[in-house]
């Protein structure tokens, strides 16, 4: 039996700013269960990762959820589609539709610059202008390093099977620091 994800809310002691920009970011424990996640993960690591991807560093290392050959795979990260889609509309009030979605393989030493998803840091519109929410699912938490970082010191600490959703634009700049041990495995996904 699987239970419901449960509403973890950050808390900081910050500025009223930063206070209010937190309010935007949100945090689910049970979003998937550990079942299912290493399930995916075994899965993942038997694949083929995409020679080629939209942005170069992730080049070897996702499978699109187009190219998912798996049916039970294919399943299972569907049913997280439609779970995340429905939690995002509900937690952000407006209506909502999965863009993309990928597995993303994060091994030692792989990390990401600070960027928003849809906009640049000037405001202007990025790669991925329609892009509205963003949200990151952890499929496993056996490693060291891979923080994700938004705001600039807020510091997500997700374990299997949480996930995190936040607004796409430039005013949540987020990264990942270096992987030191281990293998990093998530599911992501953006809405527009």
């Amino acid at each position: 039996s699987e239970s419901l994800p449960s509403f973890r809310s950050p808390v900081r002691t910050w500025s009223f700013a930063l206070i209010l920009l937190t309010m935007q970011i949100f945090e689910f424990q049970n979003f998937m269960s550990k079942e299912d996640c290493k399930l995916i993960t075994d899965w993942f690591k038997s694949q083929k990762k995409t020679d080629l991807n939209s942005e170069a560093l992730f080049n070897n290392r996702t499978i699109p959820y187009s190219l998912i050959d798996s049916e039970e795979i294919k399943r299972k990260v569907n049913l997280f589609r439609f779970n995340a889609t429905f939690q995002a509309i509900s937690t952000f009030k407006e209506a909502l539709y999965p863009d993309y979605t990928d597995l993303v393989y994060w091994p030692i030493g792989k990390s990401m610059e600070v960027h928003a998803d849809s906009q640049y840091q000037d405001g202007s519109p990025g790669k991925f202008p329609w892009r509205k929410i963003s949200g990151v699912l952890y499929l496993n938490d056996d490693y060291e390093g891979g923080e994700l970082i938004l705001l600039d010191d807020y510091q997500v600490e997700l374990k299997t099977g949480e996930a995190v959703v936040f607004p796409s634009n430039f005013m949540y700049p987020h990264h990942v620091k270096k992987v030191t041990r281990g293998t990093r495995m998530t599911i992501n996904v953006w809405f527009s």
